[in-house]
């Protein structure tokens, strides 16, 4: 898996709340996010935390494991969380975690969030793996919500074969068709 370089952690951690928000509405509204008090939640490549942030503002799940393979990124991350709740609140787990090999219990979380990082964990060979990783740690039914610009057909397919089911999927910035957000539901 390969880091960031500076310019791409300038793009990613200056990316708020609010470029989130509209998007955590939207897939709530269409109902596609179905959380519970009691669900778990784990975001790899987590950047700044601002997704996950904003699913802990509307959902309350009981837990968020904010994740990041960049130790630098977990440290922005706890810094920005500090910054917008005052403290960390105790329902977040910030930690160093590597996608293709998540240490969760198989069938143990609710929705994972993957926001324009797969193609940063190497060949699709790789970016397979870290799939299959996805489908160990989900739960029966579970959702894998993911924002991608590169391989899209071969996530998607990779996926169906794993037995997820795309229940959502809409392009993002559609001028250039750049990134898809897609909602895979596993069976």
């Amino acid at each position: 898996m390969t880091e960031m370089s500076k310019f791409e952690k300038y793009f990613v951690n200056r990316k708020g709340r609010r470029f989130y928000r509209k998007l955590v509405e939207e897939l709530a509204g269409v109902g596609q996010l179905k959380l519970t008090p009691e669900s778990k939640v784990l975001e790899v490549g987590a950047g700044n935390g601002a997704l996950s942030a904003l699913i802990y503002d509307r959902f309350h799940p009981a837990a968020l494991n904010v994740t990041d393979y960049d130790q630098d990124q977990v440290d922005v991350a706890k810094e920005s969380l500090g910054e917008w709740y005052g403290s960390v609140p105790p329902a977040f787990t910030l930690q160093k975690a590597d996608v293709l090999n998540l240490a969760y219990p198989t069938g143990s979380l609710d929705l994972i969030l993957a926001f324009q990082m797969l193609h940063h964990v190497g060949s699709i060979e790789d970016i397979y793996k870290a799939l299959d990783e996805v489908s160990r740690v989900l739960k029966p039914g579970g959702q894998f919500i993911y924002m991608e610009m590169f391989h899209k057909r071969e996530v998607k397919e990779h996926l169906v074969a794993l037995h997820f089911t795309i229940t959502w999927s809409k392009r993002r910035f559609q001028i250039v068709n750049i990134a898809e957000i897609v909602v895979a539901k596993n069976k």
